[in-house]
């Protein structure tokens, strides 16, 4: 027997009935909405694994060439791991890139309002350069 979806309450229509949608169903008109309203702030684990993508795709790379595994990478890529650094630099290096890039450009995804050179600049004046 399927289990009952709960179900919110949604403001009344104009003929002054009630009507409801499933959790679903909302989900769904919050994340169309979305681009509409605040976003959430994307987690570094999947602005990292965005960049890892990009930058993969951009050399065209395999993901079994970039990591210990297919699985592994693909998980990376979507989000749902989050490699050490020593994973992180050797997924870096398969891809022909510094960490730092890969690094700067989660960063730049995470934000979408700064650009490379405001990220530039900001790193120059946390780091003390002139």
């Amino acid at each position: 027997m399927p289990t009952p979806r709960a179900s919110l309450p949604v403001k009344s229509l104009s003929w002054g009935e009630k009507y409801t949608l499933s959790s679903i169903a909302v989900c769904h008109l919050r994340r169309l909405h979305r681009p509409f309203c605040q976003r959430r702030k994307m987690d570094m684990s999947e602005a990292f694994g965005k960049a890892v993508r990009q930058t993969r795709k951009e050399r065209g790379v395999q993901q079994e060439a970039v990591g210990p595994s297919q699985s592994y990478i693909s998980e990376v890529e979507r989000g749902l791991k989050t490699p050490s650094l020593v994973k992180a630099q050797e997924i870096a290096d398969a891809l022909g890139v510094d960490l730092v890039t890969l690094i700067a450009r989660a960063v730049l995804l995470q934000n979408p309002g700064m650009t490379p050179a405001l990220l530039i600049a900001q790193l120059q004046r946390e780091l003390g350069a002139k």
